[in-house]
């Protein structure tokens, strides 16, 4: 009877470490003590920008740049960490490069700790067509990136939401006003510019400001593939110009009905959320 006492209580307490061990939080808990593999792609422009933001802006673990060939060599390894632009096939970002920082390993391993594991995939550009503000907005990427990386070594609700933990940061926007670029609004989307928080302008002046740290601003950025197909996604951004931090993000799937870019329903929101911090 004590034995198997015993066993009740540690077969418990040893399929709840089997659990915490799974998690993605502890999965990744040795994230600062490991070297980030910064993967190259072979595109001269890509690289030398990719090379030249991390370099100034990486500040979370050790980093070095690698090649594809040895990209290729380590990437079953469940001990490396790797970031690289992605061109990823299928769900949410099928047709666009993203940023994307991960954990090596074998798919088809038994052990669920030497699988490969995604920490975060930021949405950059159309893989089809990008239009260069992917470039621009590399270092608030990199920024983001970070700034995930602690709160998912933080809180395993918050690995797991990924993107979405940043739905609705606005309360952090004081009295900021909001660019828009014209070509992230979807096609019927109205942004009332007349209180002077949300003011609609073309690419090249919502980018000079984000380029100047233009105070007590956000700027929009949206991704979505230039050719979108049934089950295609839009992402929706709002980045501030001076900290980096993303401030509001959304997605939906692009339908007749709805275009890419920033819908009347985001825009509602927005609204709603500054006015509340007015309050």
């Amino acid at each position: 009877m004590i034995a198997l006492a015993a066993l009740a209580v540690l077969v418990p307490a040893t399929l709840g470490a089997q659990v915490k061990l799974s998690t993605k939080k502890v999965r990744i808990s040795d994230f600062s003590s490991r070297t980030t593999k910064v993967v190259l792609c072979g595109n001269d422009m890509e690289d030398s920008c990719l090379k030249a933001e991390v370099t100034a802006r990486w500040r979370i673990s050790p980093f070095e740049f690698c090649s594809v060939n040895e990209f290729n060599a380590l990437k079953q390894d469940p001990q490396t960490y790797f970031l690289m632009m992605e061109r990823p096939v299928g769900g949410k970002f099928d047709g666009l490069v993203t940023l994307s920082l991960f954990k090596g390993g074998n798919s088809s391993a038994e052990d669920q700790g030497k699988r490969p594991l995604n920490i975060l995939s930021i949405p950059v550009c159309s893989a089809l067509y990008p239009n260069g503000r992917e470039m621009v907005y590399l270092s608030a990427f990199l920024d983001i990136m970070q700034d995930f990386v602690g709160k998912a070594l933080q809180s395993d609700r918050d690995a797991y939401s990924g993107l979405d933990v940043y739905r609705n940061e606005l309360r952090k926007a004081g009295g900021k006003k909001i660019y828009f670029a014209q070509e992230d609004l979807a096609p019927d989307t109205q942004v009332r510019t007349s209180g002077g928080d949300m003011l609609v302008l073309d690419s090249d002046s919502v980018d000079g400001a984000f380029h100047s740290g233009h105070y007590d601003t956000l700027v929009s950025v949206m991704v979505a593939p230039s050719e979108p197909k049934k089950g295609s996604w839009s992402h929706q951004m709002l980045i501030d110009t001076e900290s980096h931090e993303l401030l509001y993000y959304s997605h939906h799937r692009i339908s007749e009905r709805r275009g890419a870019g920033f819908t009347n329903k985001d825009i509602k929101k927005i609204s709603s959320s500054i006015k509340k911090k007015r309050k």
